[in-house]
C-alpha cells in the first residue's frame, strides 16, 4: 500500500495546512504543515474537523452508565437528512467523522453511510457494542480508514456475556479491519481484570483501552467519591498487568502518563476536542461541544438543519469550552483532562481532573 494523502484543509487560526494521510502500513494520521506564524493565543480552529454523530437513539442494550441516557425521545434525522449531512461534512471539509448511538448498526442505512463517507476520503470510526457485527456484510463495508471501537458493555456483571462480542471482534480482526475494544472500569478484584485479558490474547485482539466511568448521562445523578478513591487505589495492579502481558497484546489506560510532542496541534486541542477541534450532532441534528454533554441543555448549540455551520460552531456553548486553560506548567497530553470528568464530580467546567496525572502516586 502507497502513502497517500486522503484529504487536506487549511486552517487560518493554526496557519497551517491539515492533512488526513495514510501511511504504506495502512495506519491513518492526522500531520500538520505551517504555513505562517500561529497565534499564540489561539482557542479553537476556524471550523472544526472533527465529527461526533450519532446515527440513531436505538440500542439493542440498556447499560446503566451510558452518557446518551437522557430521558430524551428524539426522532433520528430522516436518511435523506443523513445523507446531506454527510455532504455538508465534506464540504466543510471533515477528516473524521465517529460514528456513535444507541447502537449505529441499527441504522438500516448504516452501510450506505459508510460508504459515502468513505468516497469522500473521510475516516471514520465505529463506536459499537458489537452484538451485531456477525450480521453485517463485509464485503460492502471499506476496510481502509475504518475503525470500529468494540464497546465490552456489561463484562463485569457476566465475563461470559461478552464471548459472542469478542468473536465478532476476531473475524473483523481476520479480514484485516481495524479494532479497538475498550471497556469501562469498575471497582472490582484485579483478578477479573486479568481474566479478561486473558480471554483477549486467547481470541487474538491486538489493543484494549480501560477508561474511568464518567458520570455523566446514565450516572449524572451518582456520586463519584468513592468510586473515584477506589479505582486508584487499582491503578498499580493496572499497571503491573500491562506489563506481564506487553508481549501479547496492547494495553492503553485512560490514565497513561503521555509527555505532548508538538506536531502542529496545540496541546489544549489534543486533550479535549469539544469546541476546539470537534462537533457533535446528535441523532434530530442538535448540536453540542460534546457528546458527554447532550444530557445537559445548558450546552445546546442549536440544529444543523436550522442554523449554518459557522452559527454553531460560533455558538456560546462552545466558546465556554474554549476559554477554560490548559493546566499550567503540566507535560503531559492528559487524556483525563476531561472536563465531563470534572463536570460529573463539581458540576462545572473548571478545575483540575480528580484523576489529575501529577496527583497520583509517584510509582504507578
Amino acid at each position: 500500500m502507497k502513502e497517500k494523502i486522503l484529504r487536506e484543509i487549511y486552517d487560518d487560526n493554526l496557519k497551517e495546512k491539515i492533512r488526513l494521510k495514510r501511511l504504506e502500513n495502512g495506519k491513518v494520521i492526522f500531520t500538520a504543515v505551517p504555513v505562517g506564524k500561529m497565534n499564540d493565543n489561539v482557542v479553537c480552529m476556524e471550523k472544526p474537523m472533527l465529527a461526533h454523530i450519532r446515527l440513531t437513539s436505538m440500542c439493542n442494550l440498556n447499560c446503566s452508565y451510558c452518557y446518551a441516557h437522557d430521558n430524551s425521545k428524539t426522532k433520528d434525522m430522516s436518511d435523506e437528512q443523513l445523507f446531506q449531512l454527510i455532504e455538508l461534512c465534506n464540504e466543510k471539509g471533515i477528516m473524521n467523522i465517529t460514528w456513535t448511538g444507541g447502537e449505529p448498526l441499527l441504522r438500516d442505512i448504516f452501510i450506505q453511510a459508510l460508504n459515502k463517507a468513505n468516497k469522500c476520503g473521510i475516516n471514520q470510526t465505529v463506536l459499537t457494542n458489537g452484538k451485531l457485527l456477525n450480521q453485517l456484510e463485509l464485503k460492502d463495508i471499506p476496510k481502509e480508514n475504518l475503525t470500529f471501537q468494540i464497546s465490552l458493555n456489561n463484562v463485569w456483571e457476566n465475563l461470559s456475556y461478552i464471548d459472542d462480542v469478542i468473536k465478532n471482534a476476531r473475524m473483523l480482526v481476520k479480514k484485516s479491519y481495524n479494532v479497538m475494544i475498550t471497556v469501562m472500569m469498575k471497582v472490582i478484584d484485579i483478578s477479573r481484570v486479568e481474566n479478561l485479558i486473558k480471554k483477549l490474547v486467547a481470541y487474538e485482539i491486538p489493543s484494549v483501552r480501560f477508561g474511568v466511568e464518567i458520570f455523566v448521562g446514565g450516572l449524572k445523578d451518582e456520586d463519584m467519591n468513592e468510586y473515584e478513591m477506589n479505582i486508584k487505589k487499582m491503578f498499580g495492579d493496572l499497571y503491573d498487568l500491562r506489563e506481564q502481558y506487553r508481549d501479547k497484546i496492547n494495553i492503553f489506560y485512560q490514565f497513561d502518563k503521555i509527555r505532548y510532542i508538538n506536531t502542529g496541534f496545540p496541546k489544549r486541542f489534543l486533550i479535549c476536542e469539544a469546541g476546539t477541534t470537534q462537533i457533535y450532532i446528535d441523532n434530530n441534528g442538535d448540536v453540542y461541544p460534546c457528546p458527554l454533554f447532550k444530557a445537559n441543555k445548558e450546552f445546546y448549540c442549536g440544529n444543523v438543519f436550522l442554523q449554518s455551520w459557522e452559527e454553531l460552531w460560533k455558538s456560546s456553548p462552545m466558546q465556554k469550552f474554549r476559554v477554560i486553560k490548559e493546566c499550567s506548567g503540566c507535560e503531559y497530553q492528559c487524556m483525563v483532562w476531561c472536563r465531563a470528568l470534572v463536570y460529573g464530580k463539581n458540576k462545572n467546567l473548571y478545575g483540575k481532573s480528580p484523576y489529575c496525572l501529577h496527583r497520583l502516586d509517584a510509582n504507578y
